[in-house]
């Protein structure tokens, strides 16, 4: 596996261009790929991924040089990241999420960008269409058809596992590009669930817990979580382990780690798009003409042992259609 270094303190310092990546390996010495990763790290399986594509396009251990970066908490752009890595001498630079994309396009037009999970990068600016992205970023989105549809079917899902939920918290982050998408498309759907939807703004880390006060004061019997706010979920998990109500969430990794449900694009998969992308444009393919690709592989996962926790019993209907069933009871 390519070697991972360290997270190393991020400071400012004079931005610094390169020239796309068109021109055989310099001898004797690897590539450098920054990734600017949203939270505080990435699961060893999705990593994985990126780095299994690196290989099969021709990559050795050797022949990469891999530094990371997360934003933490942070969901909004952080250029200053994006600046370090640049001043390294990167080739590429990855951008896991909104926030690590935009931190990179903000302050470079030349160095190639690769993408990795963006809501509706044409809407935002970030590329001038999926099919010719133009410029110097590409790679992968996260949103499979309109915005928001893929959180509704989710949503749709989780009534059937959960027929008596009705008053939905539905968790997001109005700072975070895209998620009104979300919150819209949820407000559509529910009265044909026989559910009322009611949005809760997380706008920063230490909201969490006085929302969930709020959640538990206002009677919610579910709760909805945005994948916005997976850098958030080391908070949000307890909390929905203390109020006892059945989750559902748009990103796999809050079922792992004890959300009841979570409905989204198969993150490993994406990763394993965004590695082989690395690699053409290493191999000397230019951003502006690689296609911006869309998922086309969603999973539902369930925990049961959450639903134990919880005296629920899922349909078995909907664990025959699931991707994944963490904890299955004896």
């Amino acid at each position: 596996m390519i070697s991972r270094r360290a997270f190393l303190t991020v400071a400012s310092t004079t931005l610094v261009t390169a020239p796309l990546v068109t021109e055989a390996q310099r001898p004797g010495q690897p590539f450098r790929i920054g990734f600017i990763g949203v939270g505080d790290g990435v699961p060893t399986p999705w990593q994985d991924a990126f780095d299994v594509a690196l290989r099969e396009a021709g990559f050795s251990r050797d022949s990469v040089a891999v530094e990371y970066r997360w934003l933490g908490s942070r969901l909004q752009p952080s250029p200053e990241v994006a600046r370090e890595l640049i001043h390294r001498g990167v080739d590429v630079i990855v951008g896991f999420g909104t926030p690590a994309t935009l931190s990179a396009a903000q302050v470079t037009k030349v160095i190639p960008i690769v993408m990795l999970g963006v809501r509706d990068p044409v809407e935002q600016g970030i590329v001038a269409s999926l099919g010719r992205p133009g410029g110097n970023v590409t790679g992968i989105a996260s949103t499979v058809t309109r915005p928001g549809e893929t959180h509704s079917k989710g949503m749709s899902l989780f009534k059937e596992a959960v027929p008596a939920a009705s008053r939905v918290a539905h968790l997001t982050n109005s700072t975070f590009p895209g998620t009104q998408a979300n919150v819209d498309a949820l407000v559509r759907i529910a009265p044909t669930l026989h559910m009322d939807v009611h949005p809760f703004d997380i706008r920063t880390a230490e909201e969490v817990g006085p929302v969930f006060a709020r959640i538990t004061r206002e009677r919610m019997d579910a709760v909805s979580i945005d994948a916005a706010l997976w850098a958030y979920r080391a908070r949000i998990i307890p909390e929905l382990a203390r109020v006892r109500l059945p989750s559902y969430a748009g990103i796999s990794s809050f079922a792992d780690a004890g959300a009841l449900m979570a409905f989204g694009p198969d993150w490993a998969d994406l990763f394993k798009h965004a590695g082989s992308y690395v690699g053409r444009i290493l191999g000397g393919a230019k951003p502006a003409d690689l296609p911006v690709e869309q998922p086309t592989k969603l999973v539902l996962v369930l925990n049961l042992k959450t639903a134990k926790g919880l005296g629920l019993t899922i349909p078995q209907s909907l664990l025959l259609r699931a991707d994944q069933v963490i904890a299955r009871p004896d």
